[in-house]
């Protein structure tokens, strides 16, 4: 609490003095400025925008069946998430326990109750018996694109934002993305490989400006 403080008043701290108050500021055209004493505290770090290859892993719990000393798992996904979830792709299910993980194969989809749920139904078969629930877990190949951290994504109201970094300026950009992993999210457009974009904390971010653009003054004082 006392660096989420000192970031409240950094407008004001006695040791920045009028100077750095002036420096703690937000334009629209440029996005926030921060002093670097401000800057200093807050838990954002910039990271460049590379062309990368990524391997795609895809998880979802599965609820499972055993007749006969077989074992079909099924999971729901999206519509859009069910692309990656085709007829023949090999699953490993991980069941409860601890348990050594056991392969599947996607066998079909069901859509019927799509309409209704907006859910499809993956059907796989399981190599060996499972308990009544798994985790599902499908490796997908590797995906060659321009990635930014997820760390970086800040998700507001339906659309997605990233912080573009440029001599202690941050300008909120929207961003229209692709694939997401546990660590990458793929950026279609909105970034050009070399763009510096700001992880961690960035709802502080965009809780400075929000403030700031609402204070009249474009003065602005970070959480």
């Amino acid at each position: 609490w006392g660096l989420l403080a000192a970031l409240a008043c950094g407008c004001r701290a006695a040791g920045g003095g009028a100077e750095e108050a002036a420096e703690n500021t937000w334009d629209p055209k440029r996005g926030l400025h921060f002093g670097r004493e401000v800057l200093a505290g807050l838990a954002v770090t910039p990271r460049e925008v590379t062309v990368r290859v990524v391997a795609v892993v895809r998880r979802a719990g599965a609820r499972v069946t055993t007749a006969g000393g077989r074992s079909t798992a099924t999971v729901q996904v999206s519509r859009a998430e069910a692309r990656w979830w085709r007829r023949g792709r090999e699953v490993w299910l991980q069941g409860d326990g601890g348990a050594a993980a056991v392969r599947g194969v996607v066998t079909g989809a069901d859509t019927s109750l799509e309409r209704a749920t907006g859910a499809v139904e993956v059907v796989i078969a399981a190599a060996a018996p499972l308990g009544g629930f798994a985790v599902a877990e499908l490796r997908a190949g590797t995906v060659r694109g321009l990635f930014v951290p997820r760390a970086a994504v800040l998700d507001r109201n339906g659309a997605r934002f990233v912080y573009v970094e440029n001599e202690r300026c941050f300008q909120r950009v929207e961003i229209a993305t692709g694939i997401d992993t546990d660590e990458w999210t793929e950026v279609t457009d909105g970034l050009v490989e070399g763009d510096r974009v700001m992880t961690g904390d960035v709802v502080a971010l965009w809780i400075s400006e929000l403030r700031a653009s609402t204070s009249g003054g474009g003065r602005c004082c970070p959480l």
